[in-house]
């Protein structure tokens, strides 16, 4: 039984191809969601571009049938415009309000689906998903392009090891330790002593040299100095010439910019390893920092 799901605006402005990635179920687009795709599509910003990339492709799919009964898709689902279901906004609800119509929308799909069918909500917007769940709707997040299913799964680059209390020492009398440990590539390990855990050091593993390499300190970068074992890992990535792209990933003002920028400086001013420095932040929020030899 084809399942049924609703499409929020901000999900198809977060993924434009969003519409073909729920293989043979239905989705339903409500009029309003193109109402706000209308008001978006104006610009040269990447959420312009995927406005009218939608826009594009509903219009596509006009010449292959009736986009208010249906069109059916290459994975065989179903891709629909809903113009029915105003009337079905809660009374504590304003009906002027879109995310007000998208519940009206679920609602009214609920109340003719088939015994068993599931109608749900895709949205990113956490209170809308918040609204749904008061009403006894299904809601959910759109994760279909998420790299990894739980922020669990994701490669985080630093590890802890528990060791012995002297091998703690000679880390950071020689500089490095030699362990049979299989790790990754420059991966980060916070070596803490098995008798007293503030015992510890920071090493990345060298995979040339097959060992943990005791982390270099950067005490101040341009008035930036790091703040945890964190940040102290991704500066010492960051200016070593041997790893030539860092990838920083954390919440937002965790110092990802902030650090990636201040060592950027400082081997460009500084230590005069690069000629020029690039800085680029797209409408995502995502951010590139580029360096020239």
């Amino acid at each position: 039984m084809r399942k049924i799901y609703i499409l929020d605006t901000n999900v198809l402005l977060h993924d434009p191809k969003s519409i073909f990635s729920f293989q043979d179920n239905e989705v339903v687009i409500p009029l309003v969601v193109l109402d706000e795709l209308d008001k978006k599509k104006v610009g040269h910003d990447e959420v312009a571009k995927h406005a009218r990339m939608v826009c594009r492709s509903l219009d596509e799919m006009r010449a292959l049938g009736s986009i208010n009964e249906g069109v059916e898709t290459e994975e065989g689902g179903i891709v629909r415009i809903e113009l029915n279901h105003r009337d079905m906004v809660p009374p504590d609800l304003d009906p002027n309000r879109a995310d007000n119509r998208i519940i009206s929308v679920a609602l009214g799909l609920m109340n003719q689906a088939k015994e068993g069918q599931k109608v749900t909500v895709i949205t990113k917007d956490i209170n809308l998903r918040v609204k749904c769940d008061a009403l006894k709707v299904r809601a959910e997040d759109y994760s279909t392009d998420s790299v990894a299913a739980s922020a669990d799964l994701i490669y985080s680059g630093i590890t802890e090891l528990l060791v012995n209390d002297d091998k703690i020492d000679e880390l950071h009398k020689n500089g490095y330790l030699e362990l049979p440990n299989t790790f990754y590539p420059n991966q980060y390990i916070w070596a803490k002593s098995n008798v007293n855990e503030k015992h510890s050091a920071l090493a990345r593993y060298d995979q040339l040299a097959n060992k943990l390499v005791k982390i270099s300190t950067y005490g101040d970068v341009w008035g930036i100095s790091s703040r945890n074992k964190e940040q102290a890992c991704a500066l010492d990535a960051l200016f070593d010439p041997n790893i030539k792209l860092v990838t920083l990933i954390g919440k937002a003002g965790c110092g990802k910019t902030l650090l990636a920028t201040a060592a950027g400086i400082s081997q460009l001013l500084d230590h005069h390893i690069y000629r020029k420095m690039g800085i680029t932040r797209p409408i995502e929020p995502l951010g590139h920092l580029a360096l020239s030899l």
